[in-house]
């Protein structure tokens, strides 16, 4: 029973893992959200330029497309980078339900998200949603033209 409390308690080398890993998950999310927003931009930019007067209409249906394609080659990629933040972000959990560790970011952060004062949507969701509706309206122009 003894080896058992001394296995699962916090200690100061546990504690810097934990901080280190929290600190890595922290510059990958960062670095997730600076290459996804560079292509969002690179996508609204094409979508903007194609309601240039002087295009034709082939090459704006053209550039609204490869605006679409743009935008969920960025989902992608930001999907891609956010299931590699669940795993740490999981891993942390894991680390604070077990005792290993006295900071409790990952519970109180989960806490708080779920509360009923800030249930609000996952940007994944959002990002998600707002693709569908880019698709929708880049059809839209493409059958009803400006």
């Amino acid at each position: 029973m003894s080896d058992k409390v001394i296995e699962n308690a916090p200690s100061k080398d546990m504690e810097e893992r934990y901080f280190k890993i929290w600190t890595a998950e922290q510059e990958h999310t960062k670095t997730r959200w600076t290459v996804s927003t560079f292509f969002f931009s690179v996508s609204f930019a094409i979508f903007g330029f194609s309601f240039q007067a002087q295009l034709s209409k082939p090459l704006a249906n053209v550039a609204r497309l490869s605006g679409l394609v743009i935008y969920w080659f960025a989902y992608l990629i930001f999907a891609q980078f956010n299931h590699y933040t669940r795993f740490l972000r999981n891993y942390l959990k894991e680390l604070e339900d077990r005792g290993q560790t006295t900071i409790k970011l990952q519970t109180g952060s989960e806490q708080f998200m779920k509360s009923k004062n800030t249930r609000i949507m996952s940007a994944t969701r959002l990002l998600l949603y707002f693709g569908i509706l880019y698709a929708i309206v880049v059809i839209i122009l493409w059958v009803i033209p400006l």
